[in-house]
């Protein structure tokens, strides 16, 4: 190290400052790599979460929808029962 001319240590003292900064960013690098890997996960977790409350909700309108079916059917027939009788008793 003693052998080196100015430029040589200049030079030195120069890649010396750009290895340190290239590590300070591969360590923010990492920390913002670790960051984002977490907020993914959650945010599967989330996404996860809503596609199986979607699901429920899905299948829940399903059966009321087919609940509301029956009903009309069965109100339909009373309606037609009930037209019917009272066309009998006018008679």
């Amino acid at each position: 190290m003693d052998n080196l001319t100015t430029f040589e240590r200049a030079l030195l003292a120069e890649f010396e400052s750009l290895a340190a900064s290239c590590a300070a960013s591969g360590k923010v690098s990492a920390a913002t790599a670790e960051r984002l890997s977490k907020a993914s996960e959650h945010f599967s977790g989330q996404i996860a979460t809503l596609r199986r409350t979607q699901a429920a909700q899905s299948e829940a309108l399903e059966t009321l929808t087919e609940a509301l079916d029956a009903q009309v059917k069965l109100t339909t027939t009373l309606i037609g029962r009930v037209n019917a009788l009272a066309r009998v008793l006018e008679s």
